[in-house]
């Protein structure tokens, strides 16, 4: 026990021995270093670490020149060959006699370096029309009965609109009980085929009861076509109570059902209303 104890206390006094040594070996060297020789000692590399740099660059540049010095030695030396060897031949020539040798291309000794080849341009692409749209029968109708309907002079007018009934397969129908419509303005309207209607229909392409349906153009567009005579459930318009108007444009062709002699609305057509006047 006694000798534990002994042996504990001589380890905290080597302990405390050391320290002290320690921190009086660390006061020493502080008081030992000059601030003024440590700030001439950061000048002193300060001032290495430049001539290192400059050293640096200045060899960068010696290397650029060599090999400056080195292309330009290689270009003279390919130049300095080439007229050599058309001065052996030259000499050859000339003690062997010009007939032992074949006549060789003559070198170009502006440049040491081999033309570029001659790219011909590439010819222009033929450029080819269009082909013509092919219009549908409706796309022909519609355009020949839009430039009719856009002729100014009546009597051309006129004409023009009946020869469109010969050229085209048109069907003619018209509301059949504006009378009854009058008395009862909830009665629908009937539509049946007529020889000369307010409606011009054209069969639509594939479908034997389905048709294509426009006003007919030389019709007054007034209250009771309007509202007796089936055109507002025909066509979308903006016709205003109390005018009259004398011209229509076609936006859209609505569509009709044909049963018998008898049509049927499906899809109402839309039109635009011009020269206006009072009733």
């Amino acid at each position: 026990m006694k000798k534990s104890r002994m042996k504990r206390a001589g380890r905290r006094t080597a302990a405390l021995a050391v320290g002290f040594l320690a921190g009086m070996s660390a006061d020493a060297l502080a008081a030992r270093v000059d601030p003024q020789e440590l700030e001439q000692l950061r000048g002193v590399v300060g001032m290495l670490l430049e001539d290192v740099e400059e050293f640096y660059h200045v060899t960068i540049l010696i290397e650029a020149f060599l090999i400056f010095m080195l292309l330009a030695l290689i270009i003279l030396g390919i130049v300095g060959y080439t007229k050599l060897k058309r001065e052996v031949r030259d000499l050859r020539r000339h003690v062997y006699g010009e007939e032992a040798f074949e006549p060789e291309p003559q070198e170009d000794l502006a440049s040491p370096f081999e033309p570029l080849p001659v790219v011909e341009p590439e010819p222009e692409p033929e450029v080819r029309a269009a082909p013509a749209k092919v219009l549908t029968p409706l796309e022909h109708f519609m355009e020949a009965y839009g430039e009719a309907n856009g002729i100014e002079d009546a009597a051309l007018r006129e004409a023009r609109l009946s020869s469109l009934l010969a050229e085209f397969p048109i069907q003619t129908f018209t509301c059949t009980n504006p009378e009854a419509r009058k008395l009862d303005p909830n009665a629908p309207p009937t539509f049946e085929s007529r020889d000369e209607g307010d409606f011009w229909a054209l069969k639509k392409d594939g479908d034997a009861d389905d048709y294509h349906v426009v006003p007919n153009p030389a019709l007054i567009y007034n209250e009771e076509r309007h509202r007796f005579c089936g055109m507002k459930e025909a066509f979308a318009s903006n016709y205003q109570e109390g005018k009259e108007y004398t011209h229509m444009t076609l936006d859209a062709p609505a569509r009709f059902n044909l049963m018998g002699k008898l049509w049927a609305p499906l899809r109402p057509g839309k039109i635009t209303l011009s020269g206006e006047r009072e009733a």
